[in-house]
């Protein structure tokens, strides 16, 4: 299973900004690379579109970037105003996406989002089950 099957790409590019010490700059080029080859294979990009889309998500991890150091030296940041503030972020980034896909393309990016965010969810939850069954040690004493 391919990487962006399981992360929606701007998780996997908010982990990005997270992971891209100057130690890992190169692994996460390498994975913007793999990135935009899964979009631009999965929306049917053209020539013309793949710099603008490469763009865009390159601008959405350096705003993710600033927004997110925005708030680690404030002790006890708002939880609203964060939110809020990476919402802009988001909305900004599927903007610039909007004005460089196509009607079609755009649904069908909304359609993989939504595809892989059930996904993540759902492996979620079974985790999450996991964790909440008794230990075998458990079960045999009983």
């Amino acid at each position: 299973m391919s990487m962006i099957r399981i992360l929606h790409w701007p998780l996997l590019a908010a982990l990005l900004v997270i992971l891209a010490l100057p130690a890992q700059a190169e692994d996460s080029e390498i994975a913007l690379e793999e990135i935009m080859a899964e979009i631009t294979e999965a929306l049917t990009l053209s020539d013309e579109q793949v710099p603008a889309v490469e763009a865009a998500l390159k601008a959405y991890l350096v705003d993710l970037d600033e927004t997110q150091a925005k708030y680690e030296d404030v002790e006890e940041p708002d939880p609203q105003e964060m939110i809020s503030d990476l919402k802009d972020v988001r909305e900004n980034y599927y903007e610039s996406l909007q004005k460089t896909l196509s009607k079609e393309q755009w649904k069908q990016y909304e359609a993989l989002r939504e595809s892989i965010l059930l996904e993540v969810f759902s492996e979620i939850a079974a985790l999450r089950i996991i964790d909440l069954e008794e230990p075998l040690d458990r079960k045999s004493v009983v």
